[in-house]
């Protein structure tokens, strides 16, 4: 039997592809009638503009595709009120003497530079079950670091 995937998100970030699922489709509308426009121009093979539209439809269809995916295996994130490190747990970490503050998030959300850290990389996942005061390792392309938990909310 085959494992379906999963895909853990927010709330927030699960409201956020059905939006934009919306848009795609409207834009698919669009990209739709562009291609009836460019193949009613007559032949096809040398029409640019009918390869144009033909290639920009199937890039909608692929992003269509990929968030109905995202959509139908969404695990939406339900903290807990552990005192363990898990996904939605906003954590202030101390890394090589520099107090850091990370929200952990499933992979789809991750974006590093808004703090909001994957359970899979490699800070994320030595962070993962842990509690307050614990001590870790993780092992990053830009060499080891110490990290210390200092506060799980």
């Amino acid at each position: 039997m085959q494992k379906l995937p999963s895909y853990p998100m927010t709330q927030s970030k699960y409201d956020s592809l059905e939006q934009e699922l919306v848009a795609v489709t409207q834009q698919r509308e669009t990209a739709v009638e562009e291609l009836s426009l460019a193949r009613a121009m007559g032949d096809l093979s040398e029409n640019g503009r009918y390869k144009a539209a033909r290639q920009n439809l199937n890039q909608i269809d692929s992003k269509l595709k990929r968030i109905k995916h995202w959509i139908k295996y969404a695990a939406i994130i339900k903290k807990s009120n552990s005192h363990r490190v898990e996904l939605g747990s906003y954590v202030k970490v101390e890394i090589n003497g520099q107090i850091k503050a990370f929200t952990i998030v499933g992979h789809l959300e991750a974006d590093p530079g808004q703090n909001r850290i994957s359970d899979s990389s490699p800070i994320g996942h030595v962070l993962m079950g842990r509690q307050s005061g614990e001590a870790v390792s993780a092992k990053t392309p830009s060499g080891i670091l110490q990290i210390i938990i200092k506060d799980i909310c």
